[in-house]
């Protein structure tokens, strides 16, 4: 799982640079993905904030900071908890910044 996780990772990486779209803050704790957004299929656990797009945004990363189970977040305030075992991984999103809590088990 983590090898396969780790593969899709770098194709959506290698996907969204080749575009060179958006460029995404930083953010402390996670790892950074620009124009990357995470393929719900397979039975994910995901949310939205609601709110303004910059309030609710961060909603979802305050949400993911605190809940250990959260995954990932994105900029569009949808987070998503631990994966499940099929996990159908990333794709090029464009303008999409997504972020996936480093130290989380891939």
């Amino acid at each position: 799982m983590k090898a396969v996780l780790c593969l899709l990772l770098v194709a959506g990486l290698l996907a969204a640079s080749a575009q060179g779209l958006k460029d995404c803050p930083p953010k402390a704790g996670f790892i950074t993905m620009s124009n990357i957004n995470w393929n719900n299929a397979g039975g994910l656990t995901e949310g939205r904030e609601g709110g303004s797009e910059a309030e609710a945004a961060a909603k979802a990363e305050a949400f993911c900071r605190q809940d250990k189970r959260c995954y990932a977040f994105n900029d569009a305030a949808y987070w998503m908890l631990q994966p499940p075992t099929y996990f159908a991984g990333f794709y090029a999103y464009e303008d999409m910044c997504t972020y996936v809590k480093a130290g989380k088990k891939h």
